[in-house]
C-alpha cells in the first residue's frame, strides 16, 4: 500500500510539473503573442504617420480604376479621402485627357511598371489642378493584376513655370536680335532662331559647345575677353564685336551683354542680344569717306570757303584763309 501511494505522489507530481510547464509555456505564447500585436499596431501607426506627413499622396486602385485609398492630402484638391473611395479615378481626369490616361493607365497596369503620367485633376470647386501620378502594379500568387498603388504629386507651380519659360522662348525666337545664353565657362546654354540663321548653325549642335565652334579660336577669345569683364564688373555693356561668316562675309553687330545669377545672387554666366549693324556700318564708312574726298577738295581750292549760322557765327572756314 506504502508503495503505491509513493508511486500516486509522483505521478500526480509529474503531471502538476508538466502542468506547470505547460501554462509557463502558454503564458509565454500569449505574452509573445501580445508583444507581437503590440509591435504589429506600432508598426502600422508609424507607416500610416510616415503616409499622412509625405507632401506626394499616396494612393491604391484596383484594376478598373476604383480607388481604394487616398492620403489625406487630398484634401489639397477639396476632398475628404472617404468622398472619393469605391469611385473610380477617371471621373476627376479633365474630358479633353482621358483617353490618354486611360491607355497609359491600362497598359502601365497590364505591364507591372512604373510609370509617371501627367494630367489635370478636377477638384471639387470646379478648378484644375496639374499632377503627376506615378504607380506600380501589385500581382496576386496566379500572376494577374491586384492593384496599382502609387503617388500622386502636385506639380501646378511646376507646369506654370514651364508655360511662362515657353512662352518666353517663343517670345526670343521672334525676336530679330541674336539671343543667346552662356554658363561661366562659356558653353552655349541656348540659342534663338536669329543666331542660326545669322551664324549658319543649328540649335542642337551649338548647346553644350563653345564660341570656338560657332566663331572660330580668333573671334572666341575676343568674346571670351568680353565675357569676362562683363561677368566679372557684374554690369551690363553695350559692345561692338564682329567676326567672319562662313561664307567670308565679315559682319559687325552691336551686343548687350549682362551676367546671370542664381537665386543667391551668385554669377552663373552670360546672357546677351546682338543686333547686326553691318549694313550701318558700312553707310557710315562710305559717308565718312565721302566726307574726307569733298573736305579735300574744299581744302585743296585757292578760294576762302566758309560756313555761318544764322547767328552769324562761323561753323566752317577753309585753310586758305591763313
Amino acid at each position: 500500500l506504502q508503495q503505491d501511494i509513493l508511486e500516486t505522489e509522483g505521478k500526480l507530481s509529474r503531471e502538476i510539473a508538466a502542468r506547470e510547464l505547460a501554462e509557463e509555456r502558454m503564458d509565454k505564447t500569449l505574452s509573445e503573442a501580445e508583444m507581437f500585436k503590440t509591435e504589429a499596431l506600432n508598426s502600422e501607426q508609424y507607416f500610416k504617420t510616415l503616409l499622412e506627413s509625405t507632401y506626394d499622396i499616396v494612393y491604391s486602385v484596383t484594376p478598373e480604376g476604383i480607388m481604394t485609398y487616398l492620403g489625406p492630402q487630398m484634401k489639397l484638391f477639396g476632398y475628404e479621402p472617404e468622398e472619393l473611395t469605391s469611385k473610380n479615378f477617371i471621373e476627376f481626369v479633365a474630358p479633353e485627357q482621358r483617353q490618354m490616361v486611360i491607355h497609359k493607365f491600362t497598359s502601365g497596369t497590364a505591364q507591372g511598371q512604373s510609370f509617371p503620367t501627367q494630367f489635370q485633376w478636377l477638384n471639387k470647386d470646379g478648378s484644375r489642378t496639374w499632377i503627376e501620378v506615378i504607380g506600380k502594379t501589385i500581382f496576386d500568387e496566379n500572376g494577374s493584376p491586384k492593384q496599382q498603388i502609387g503617388v500622386i504629386r502636385d506639380i501646378n507651380e511646376r507646369k506654370k513655370r514651364e508655360l511662362e519659360n515657353r512662352t518666353f522662348l517663343q517670345l526670343l525666337d521672334t525676336i530679330d536680335g541674336e539671343c543667346f545664353v552662356k554658363d561661366r565657362d562659356g558653353i552655349y546654354q541656348y540659342i534663338n532662331q536669329a543666331f542660326e540663321t545669322q551664324f549658319s548653325v543649328k540649335r542642337e549642335d551649338v548647346i553644350g559647345k563653345d564660341d570656338v565652334f560657332v566663331f572660330g579660336a580668333e573671334t572666341a577669345e575676343m568674346l571670351r575677353k568680353n565675357d569676362q569683364r562683363i561677368m566679372a564688373s557684374q554690369s551690363t555693356e553695350i559692345i561692338e564685336e564682329s567676326t567672319t561668316l562662313k561664307d567670308g562675309k565679315h559682319v559687325v553687330y552691336l551686343t548687350s551683354k549682362t551676367p546671370t545669377t542664381d537665386e543667391n545672387g551668385q554669377i552663373t554666366g552670360i546672357c546677351g542680344v546682338g543686333v547686326d549693324i553691318t549694313h550701318q556700318k558700312d553707310v557710315e564708312n562710305q559717308l565718312r569717306q565721302s566726307e574726307e574726298k569733298y573736305r579735300n577738295l574744299v581744302e585743296q581750292v585757292s578760294e576762302v570757303i566758309y560756313s555761318v549760322n544764322l547767328a552769324g557765327e562761323i561753323t566752317y572756314i577753309s585753310p586758305s584763309i591763313e
